[in-house]
Order: structure tokens, then sequence, then C-alpha cells
């Protein structure tokens, strides 16, 4: 997952409320998480990623919309001056075989082809 549009918010609010924004995101992910009995950590810069097991979220597809409309709700408690979104891909793990570096290659490879069809519209 990568926060949609967080270099702007650094660029024009400054590094503190990136900061804010980045914990306002990594709070809302963790209760998505938790929910959904996953896991969750910051992977580095404004990205994310999440391991959770398909019993517990059925429609993996529905994650995105399931985070961006949690993130719309916390920028209205917070009175935030500023939208938060994610692009979001994912890669279904199918077998204790499956190499770690390719699924994380897959679901970027999804989370990229969200951030271009955002850009676009």
């Amino acid at each position: 997952m990568d926060i949609d549009g967080f270099k702007g918010i650094n660029d024009s609010l400054g590094h503190i409320e990136g900061d804010n924004a980045l914990r306002t995101v990594a709070n809302v992910l963790q209760r998505i998480a938790d929910e959904h009995r996953g896991f969750v950590c910051r992977y580095g810069g404004d990205e994310f990623l999440a391991v959770i097991k398909t019993q517990f979220l059925e429609e993996p597809e529905a994650l995105e919309t399931i985070c961006n409309d949690r993130l719309k709700k916390e920028v209205e408690i917070l009175n935030l001056k500023y939208n938060l979104s994610l692009s979001v891909g994912y890669a279904l793990c199918d077998s204790p075989h499956d190499n770690t570096q390719g699924i994380i290659k897959e679901a970027d490879m999804m989370m990229y082809a969200s951030k271009m069809s955002k850009n676009r519209t």
C-alpha cells in the first residue's frame, strides 16, 4: 500500500505534518488488520505492507475500498486539512513454497497499476 499524494503533504505542510499523516494511516491500518486478524507494518517511506489470511478477508480486492473509506472518516474526525487515500495491491500466497520477494513484487505491480489509474482520472 502506498499513500497517494504523500509528497505533496510533506512539501506543502512540512515533515511534521507528513509524520502525522503517516501515523494516521498506520493507526487506521492497524485497526483494520486487527479486525481481520492480520499484520501490518510500514514497509518504507510512505508504503505499508499487510498480511491477512483470506479466511478473514474473503475478497482481497475490497481492501482498497475498506482502507480508503476508513481513512476518509478518520480525516473528518481529526479535521485534517488534506485528504488521505491509499493505492493498494495484493497477491495471494497459495503455497508454503511461494517466494516472499515474488509475492511482494506481484502486489507492488498491482499497487502501481492502481496508482496509475487514479492519476489518469
